[in-house]
């Protein structure tokens, strides 16, 4: 009578999930979160903000620097290993951040007429910081490994040097403070 008891027990019982099955649904759960996580676009955004910032920062530090010690001061870029050299540092672009540019956007960001052909437009490659705190003019462009991102940091021809960030959003460009 036990057995006949547990028989039907077991077999009534339509309502409960085997461990198997809660094995298999949290594995594909913890895939999927697994390869979702990656991806996130907001981890891409911050990425280049912060690289595009980082080289802000050590752009207004070699000027100082220049103007300081009284000799030229140089940041070099090295477009085919994302990568950039100053005062004997070496540094790389963070991982998904690359030197380069959407198609079909116009620059440079302060007055964009001709199509941009070159993500470093500085003479030779490199920003040149003077004593006199003067910085050679051009625009160096950031973009994601997407390409959905396009940040630009620029020194505009004028009497006085500053540096400008900008960030290219919905066919123009936004200048970021």
């Amino acid at each position: 009578m036990k057995k006949f008891y547990l028989w039907l027990l077991a077999k009534n019982n339509k309502y409960g999930y085997t461990i198997f099955e809660l094995l298999v649904v949290i594995s594909i759960l913890a895939l999927l979160i697994s390869l979702t996580i990656p991806g996130l676009s907001f981890l891409r955004q911050h990425a280049i903000d912060s690289e595009l910032d980082k080289l802000q920062i050590i752009c207004q530090l070699l000027q100082k620097q220049a103007v300081s010690s009284g000799r030229k001061e140089y940041l070099t870029f090295h477009a085919f290993d994302h990568s950039y050299f100053y005062c004997s540092h070496s540094e790389k672009l963070a991982d998904n951040v690359y030197f380069g540019i959407l198609k079909d956007v116009n620059g440079p960001p302060a007055n964009p007429k001709e199509p941009i052909t070159n993500p470093i437009t500085f003479p030779k490659q490199r920003i040149t910081f003077h004593p006199n705190g003067m910085i050679s003019a051009g625009t160096m462009y950031l973009t994601t490994q997407d390409r959905k991102t396009l940040l630009a940091l620029t020194v505009p021809v004028s009497q006085v040097s500053f540096i400008r960030k900008y960030k290219y959003l919905n066919g123009t460009w936004v200048y970021l403070k």
